[in-house]
């Protein structure tokens, strides 16, 4: 069980070579800002986030872009799904066509996980615990 005081934050993504795709460095990119926001406003006081990292090789690129929050997945938190969208970046990397995961809320699929569905997130995860 999750301690009250802590936040785990998983970001699953393709990594070749040591590189990742543009969806992927978009998502990590605005973890930290979702995180820094909420540090700064106090949202996130006495809480220690921690950030995992875990790369992933081609076989396992259907979790590619993926992010945890607490061990539960993004979508089911915000009540999302996810939609599997062709993704140049990652075809680049592991040459040939591919797609990865996108969440999609209300509309379009989001190819990058946009902040504000970060920060609802992790407040909902921060609710449930």
């Amino acid at each position: 069980m999750q301690q009250k005081n802590h936040l785990t934050i998983e970001w699953r993504h393709l990594e070749v070579r040591g590189g990742t795709c543009e969806r992927c460095a978009g998502t990590y990119a605005n973890i930290l800002e979702a995180i820094t926001a909420l540090e700064r406003s106090g949202e996130l006081a006495g809480i220690e986030v921690e950030i995992i990292d875990t790369p992933l090789t081609k076989d396992r690129i259907g979790e590619s872009n993926m992010v945890l929050i607490n061990r539960v997945p993004i979508e089911q938190l915000v009540g999302a799904g996810v939609q599997y969208t062709e993704c140049p970046s990652c075809g680049d990397l592991v040459g040939s066509p591919t797609c990865c995961r996108a969440v999609t809320a209300g509309g379009a699929p989001e190819e990058i996980l946009p902040v504000d569905m970060i920060r609802a997130a992790v407040l909902r995860a921060m609710e449930n615990d």
